[in-house]
Formats: structure tokens, C-alpha cells, sequence
């Protein structure tokens, strides 16, 4: 579009233009086909112009106002995205009488064969055979401030910030390039500001910011428009596309609740296979809810890696859930699922069918939860049969293509019949939120009655393997050379329970524990890390660590107990329907959690194949190590195996990516929990989207996931392999998994700087009866080991003592 064309779309559009009138091509058309000598810029100057012609561009004149004019050129290929072609041309300003006007039309006309303009063709590869040209002859307008305003910063090619250049009365010298005047940078998103501020002020800024946005939006990029403040007001001169590539593809990444389960450097074979897996399971899981039409690309990116570390790309979460019929409505539930702090996106719900297939949704949704017992009861009686199978065969013996085969068959039979499991996430979080917000309104708001109703259930999984700890920590304490054993370090300890005969029945105990809950340990889900198969270690210091502190478990919850006794204040029929609420909420957690054992079971038998397979290629040269498979994405070393590898010279990969995420481990590259970036991302520079810290004498705030007050000393943990027993201490974390139930008998009280109320350390710690909460913001940057704390398990508030 040419600068006229700009022009008309502006004043069409209904933005404050000054008035102008345009001289049309076929005018300059008619005046070269005259020309003797051909048209140059000295005939052009030099020529008569013919009545005719004068008396049209006098017509078009006689529609203005009788002020000084501005002659502006207007060329076809002037102003375009790719093509600028500024200071090129030549444009003329406070122009009054026929002789001058008409003169400056000509000089507008030459100045398309100037030396600046045919150079400038010449560079560009544009023909000079066709110049079309309009003229804008335009009203000046009387400006008190001018300037321009790019729409994203040109040298930077960061759209989120918006440059203003702005000088006192008219402009001209500031497009020129010959003042520079003063510039102020808008951060659009958060409204911050750089700049003196001196000329501008800040509701010329605002009105700046809001129009040239409005102009952006309307061209559909960026822009280079030329503004003017008047006595009364803004007006737009002109706009235009910025010439220099501006990325406006958007990544918002978000670690949210995905850090519960891949915290800090994960490898690149998980990564691809999680990548795959999580688009595999939420395309069941929209399926499941009567989503026919899906964008394959969306689902195949829900998750991004950055530096070596997993996050959700949100904007593609929302759009993969927006396609739900009722994703107005549940937002914020699936917002509290994902454990995102800041809601984000416009995305909308794109419902088609009206309330018709709304209520058709809400039917199915009926019939999902009427069936959803048995799907949960089927997938875990089919799960178990699978894991009984692979776990009475030896990887070891298997050739790489038969490896590959029961990867495959693990794929299909286990991962590939994941509805249960999302199913049950789904309608966990929507009874939960429910409860919740029964709580709030028939009780009072604020409360976290919602989370003590659901402590103590009984049946939940994952509480086990600290029950069974505390039992074979019972076993050492009344068995006095088991005792003696266990003063040792933890290498002696394993080798005398791998070999002293007269301990056997300890080592039934123990093997049968590694058999079962040998898959539950700290990063359970980054395949790259052993387990307690493959290293015992972690059992031994938590067993000897309980056998000298013993722990209560106790088998009824006293927090549950107090807050059952609350509903006999509920009239009959609201008891009866939030009876049925918080029976299906429990029911919906408790397979929650046993579900999500499945998944640590399933990446236990991953985890062996690929062991194994490492093993082999170190064996014959293929690898350097055996965990230098990890290195490798699932793609690759499946194309290995069977002959469809680019490169076949794996060692060379791996040697590259070691070098890379050691400086990924060093922790020189650090990256904030919620950042964007524009275009590549690895072109661009992560920008930090966090909220600010508050001020560091305020209390902390976060999650109450279940209530109790306690005071004590705070204990922050990194990792549970440098600690076994807390002794009562607070434990403060920046994230827990799974592998960290340990610890818990041994707590007081729970405080994680990230996490959800439907996360893993909020529903064990429920289960237990601690006193925890989540997401609190700067947890780990204010609480330090030693501080002495107050936390409110109800409330969510901790306050460091003096």
C-alpha cells in the first residue's frame, strides 16, 4: 500500500487525519507521455505543465481548507513492508499560491528519477521501467509537539516496547534524521516508561500509546507513524509499516506445576519423550470430551525446552483447551490445575451450537462421571497386568530392536490408554473447585475447610512407602543387631543386607519394598535419574534416619475429624448435596494420586529399557557411557536401530550436548519461572515476566492446603538426599515431587514456594495431617535454615520471627 492508500485507510478507519486530497497516478501518467525527451527529473522539473492538467490539480485543491499545504509523494512502492524508500523522495511543507503548488507537485514528480531514488531502486532490484506516483496534498496542521512513533523498538525488534520521538513544532527535521529530539520508550504490557518526559506529557503519552496500537492492530503489524499534537488534540500524519523485521510470533512460558516433576536440567531423551507423551494423552483426553476438529501443532508444542529446562507454552495450553464448550466457564479451574499463578491469553471458548450443545457437553460430561469408577478401576487392573509382564523380563537380555518392540507395546497398552487418568484429573479438578466454593459460601470465605475435609482418607497410595519405611525402621529399633548395623555407613549397611544370612527376613522386607515402591523416589519422571533399584542409598539413610526418630502416622486424622464435625451445622438438604460434593471430591483425589503412581511405575519400566539399551551401545563403542544414551532424543535412537539415522555418529551428538548442558548446570543461564520471548525463541533473550517481590518485612502469602497453626525453626531443602529427618523443623522447598514423602513424618509443618492444592506434596501432607502451604511467592529468597517461622496452614500465611 502506498502512503495515499495509508492515508484513506486512516481516515476511513476514523482516526484523526488532516485533510488532504490526492492527486492520482494517471495524472502523473499524462503529463510524461508529453515529455519529448522521456521523463528525467530535469525535463520533469523543466516542462511545461499543460492547463489541463493544472485546472485538475487546482479542482482537487479547491476541496481544502484555504491554509498552507503540505505536498507529499506518494509512490507505489513507497511505504510498503518491504520497501520504504525513506528520504528518497522529496515532500514539501507550508506551500501557499498555484505556482508554488503546482511547482512542488512537479518537484514531487522528478524526484522519483532522482539520483537518492534510482540508487536506492538500483540496490533493491526494483525496475525502473513503471514508476507510479499520487501526490498528497495536505493541510498542514498546525503543531505545537511532532514526531513519530515506532509501534516496536526498531533496534532492539522488541514489539513489546513501543519508541517515541517527539520535538516542538513541526517534524521534518526529526524524520530527516537532522535533530533527534526527545524519546521515550513504552513498555505496553506493563505501562512502565524511559524517558525525561520533558516536552510530552503523560496523557499525550497514554493517547500516543492507545491510538498508535489501535493503528497497528488495523495494518495488522508494526508501524512507523508520524503524529502531530495540535491545540486541540492529536492527528495522525501518516503511517506505515516498519522495514525492519519485526518478530510478533509469541512464546509465553510458564514452569507452573510441570517443575513438581521436571525441575531444573532435564535430558534431552526426556524431554523428547515427553513431548510426545503429553500431546498423546490431552489428544485422548479432548477426544474424550467431543472435540472432533484439533491442531496437531498445538498439541505437539504444549510443552517448550529452554536452556535444558521444561515449561508449558501457555498460549498453546489455552488454545487446546479454549476448544472445550464450557472453557469460559472452568478457566480458572484449569488455570488452578496447571498450578499457573498469572492468568494469561484472550482466548476464548469457541463453542459452536449455542446453549444447545452446551447442555449436549454437559450430558456427556453426566455420563463421563457416572462411568468414570470403572474406567480408573479397568485402566489400573489392565496397568497392573502389563507391569507384572515386563517386570518378570530381563531388558538385559533383549536385542535393541527387541527392546524397541516393548517400548512400542509400552506405548500403545499403557500410555496409549490414558483416558482414566486424565479423565479423573479433569473431574478432580472441577469437584475440588466446587468444594471449594461450597466452603466459601455456606460457610465462611477464606477458609480451608475444603482442604481439611479431604486429610486422612486412608486409601491414597503414595502415602504407603512412608509407612513401610516407618515399619522397617520399627523392625531395626526391637532388633538390637539390626540396630547395630544401621549405626554404619549406608554402603555397609546395603552390603550386609545384600549378604548376612541371619538378617534375611529384614532383606525379604527390604527387597519387597524396592520391588514395589522401588519407582518412588526424588525426580522420579527424569529417566536420567536411578531410582531405588538402582541405588538404594536414599531407603538406607531414610530407614536409619526413622529408626532413631520415630514418627507418627496416625491411622485416623484428627484435622479431618474437626472438620467433619463442622457440616452438622448445615441445614439438611445443603448437608445432603455438599455430602455428595465432597464424597465424589475425595473419591476423585484419592484415584488422583493412586493414578499418578501408574505413571512413576510406567517411567520406571522406560527407564530399564533405556538402561539397557545404553548399556550395550557403551559395551561396543557406540556410546562413550552408558548414560550418555540420555543425551539422545527418542527419535534418534530409534532411527539408529533400525537404520534411518542422519547421523550415524552418535558419540559427536552427545559430545556437543554434553558441552551444552554443562554450561546449562553450572547455573550461569538462569531462567525465571514465567518469561516470553518473540520469533526464535533462541534468537531472542528470555523476558522476565515475574511479579516484583514484595517488600521483605511483609508476611509471606501463599496456598493453605490444610489448616494448623505451628511455630518452629525453618530447615530449607534443596534435595532429599542431603537430609533424612527434619526433627520437627519446618520444611521450606522451592518444589517437592514425590520422591520427598519421606520427610514428611518428620515435619512440623510444609511450606513449597510453588504447587497447587490438587499437587502431590498438598495431598500426601493432607493425608498426614501437616500443615502446609503452597505457591508462596520469594519463599526460598526470605525464609533462610534457622529463621523461626509462623506458618497458617488455614490462612496460607507465614510470618518470619524475630
Amino acid at each position: 500500500m502506498s502512503k495515499a492508500s495509508n492515508l484513506r485507510v486512516l481516515s476511513e478507519a476514523g482516526f484523526r487525519v488532516p485533510s488532504f486530497v490526492v492527486v492520482p497516478a494517471r495524472t502523473f501518467d499524462d503529463f510524461r507521455s508529453n515529455l519529448a525527451d522521456g521523463a528525467n527529473e530535469e525535463n520533469i522539473i523543466q516542462a511545461y505543465l499543460p492547463a489541463a492538467i493544472q485546472n485538475e490539480i487546482l479542482e482537487l485543491v479547491r476541496q481544502l481548507p484555504d491554509v498552507d499545504l503540505a505536498v507529499r509523494s506518494s509512490l507505489a512502492e513507497e511505504d510498503s513492508a518491504q520497501y520504504s524508500f525513506a528520504g528518497q523522495l522529496d515532500s514539501f511543507l507550508n506551500v501557499r499560491g498555484k505556482d508554488a503548488l503546482l511547482g512542488a507537485v512537479k518537484k514531487c514528480w522528478a524526484s522519483a528519477y532522482g539520483k537518492r531514488a534510482q540508487a536506492y531502486r538500483l540496490k533493491n532490484g526494483l525496475s525502473d521501467k513503471k514508476i507510479e506516483m499520487e501526490v498528497i496534498l495536505q493541510t498542514m496542521a498546525p503543531a505545537v509537539i511532532s514526531g513519530v512513533v515506532f509501534t516496536a523498538d526498531p533496534a532492539t525488534r522488541d514489539p513489546r516496547w513501543l519508541v517515541i520521538s517527539a520535538v516542538k513544532g513541526l517534524g521534518d527535521a526529526l524524520v530527516q534524521g537532522t535533530v533527534s529530539g526527545e524519546t521515550i520508550r513504552v513498555n505496553r504490557e506493563t505501562g512502565e516508561w524511559d524517558g525525561d518526559g520533558a516536552l510530552l506529557k503523560k496523557s499525550q503519552v497514554v493517547d500516543l500509546v492507545a491510538v498508535s496500537s489501535r493503528i497497528e492492530a488495523l495494518f495488522k503489524s508494526p508501524q512507523d507513524i508520524e503524529f502531530a499534537f495540535i491545540e486541540d488534540g492529536l492527528s495522525i500524519l501518516q503511517a506505515r509499516p516498519i522495514t525492519t523485521p519485526i518478530p510478533t510470533e509469541h512464546i509465553l512460558w510458564d514452569n507452573a506445576n510441570i517443575t513438581e516433576s521436571y525441575s531444573g536440567i532435564t535430558s534431552p531423551l526426556t524431554f523428547s519423550i515427553i513431548r510426545g507423551s503429553y500431546a498423546n494423552v490431552y489428544r485422548q483426553f479432548l477426544s474424550l470430551m467431543g472435540v472432533k476438529e484439533m491442531d496437531e501443532t498445538v498439541l505437539k508444542n504444549l510443552l517448550g525446552f529452554y536452556n535444558g529446562q521444561v515449561y508449558y507454552q501457555l498460549f498453546n495450553w489455552y488454545e487446546a483447551l479454549s476448544w472445550l464448550p464450557a472453557f469460559d466457564q472452568n478457566r480458572r479451574f484449569l488455570e488452578q490445575m496447571m498450578g499457573v499463578k498469572q492468568s494469561a491469553g484472550e482466548a476464548h471458548g469457541k463453542r459452536t451450537g449455542g446453549w444447545f450443545a452446551l447442555f449436549g457437553w454437559g450430558m456427556r460430561m453426566v455420563g463421563l462421571h457416572l462411568t468414570s469408577e470403572r474406567r480408573a478401576k479397568d485402566f489400573l487392573l489392565a496397568f497392573n497386568t502389563v507391569l507384572a509382564e515386563y517386570r518378570a523380563k530381563d531388558f538385559s537380555t533383549m536385542t535393541p530392536h527387541q527392546l524397541h518392540e516393548s517400548y512400542r507395546d509400552l506405548e500403545t497398552r499403557v500410555l496409549g490408554e490414558w483416558r482414566a487418568p486424565i479423565l479423573n484429573d479433569f473431574l478432580a479438578m472441577i469437584f475440588f473447585g466446587i468444594l471449594r466454593r461450597l466452603t466459601e459460601k455456606w460457610f465462611e470465605p477464606g477458609n480451608s475447610l475444603h482442604n481439611d475435609l479431604l486429610a486422612g482418607d486412608g486409601d491414597i497410595e503414595s502415602i504407603q512407602p512412608a509407612r513401610r519405611v516407618q515399619v522397617m525402621a520399627r523392625i531395626v529399633r526391637n532388633d538390637r543387631e539390626l540396630g547395630a548395623i544401621f549405626d554404619l555407613e549406608p554402603v555397609e549397611i546395603l552390603e550386609r543386607i545384600r549378604n548376612q544370612e541371619n538378617i534375611a527376613a529384614f532383606r525379604l522386607e527390604f527387597d519387597e519394598y524396592l520391588q514395589t515402591y522401588g519407582d518412588r523416589c526424588m525426580n522420579e519422571l527424569k529417566l536420567e535419574e536411578p531410582n531405588l533399584r538402582d541405588d538404594p542409598l536414599p531407603l538406607i539413610r531414610m530407614i536409619a534416619a526413622a529408626a532413631k526418630n520415630p514418627s507418627e502416622m496416625p491411622e485416623h486424622s484428627p484435622v479431618r475429624i474437626r472438620a467433619e464435625a463442622r457440616l452438622s451445622a448445615l441445614p439438611l438438604h445443603k448437608r445432603f448435596a455438599f455430602q455428595w460434593i465432597l464424597n465424589n471430591a475425595r473419591r476423585y483425589v484419592r484415584n488422583r494420586e493412586n493414578l499418578r503412581f501408574a505413571r512413576s511405575r510406567l517411567f520406571g519400566l522406560l527407564r530399564g529399557i533405556l538402561n539397557s539399551l545404553g548399556k550395550q551401545w557403551a559395551q561396543v563403542g557406540v556410546l562413550p557411557q552408558a548414560a550418555d544414551v540420555y543425551y539422545l532424543t527418542i527419535g534418534e535412537i530409534w532411527d539408529f536401530v533400525h537404520g534411518t539415522a542422519v547421523t550415524q555418529n552418535l558419540k559427536s551428538i552427545v559430545s556437543m550436548r554434553r558441552t551444552e548442558y554443562a554450561v546449562y548446570k553450572t547455573g550461569s543461564v538462569s531462567l525465571p519461572d514465567r518469561f516470553e520471548t518473540f520469533g526464535i525463541p533462541y534468537l531472542d533473550s528470555p523476558r522476565d515476566l515475574l511479579v516484583r517481590p514484595m517488600a521483605d518485612d511483609a508476611d509471606l502469602q501463599g496456598v493453605g492446603c490444610c489448616s494448623g497453626i505451628v511455630t518452629g525453626k525453618a530447615r530449607v531443602v534443596y534435595s532429599v538426599n542431603e537430609i533424612s529427618d527434619l526433627g520437627g523443623q519446618v520444611l521450606v522447598a522451592e518444589r517437592t515431587d514425590p520422591g520427598w514423602v519421606f520427610l514428611y513424618p518428620s515435619a512440623s509443618g510444609i511450606l513449597v514456594e510453588r504447587g497447587s492444592p490438587l499437587s502431590h506434596s498438598a495431598i500426601v501432607a493432607r493425608e498426614l495431617g501437616k500443615p502446609i502451604i503452597v505457591n508462596i511467592p520469594n519463599l526460598t529468597r526470605r525464609v533462610k535454615s534457622g529463621d523461626r517461622v509462623e506458618m497458617n496452614g488455614g490462612r496460607g500465611t507465614v510470618k518470619i520471627l524475630p
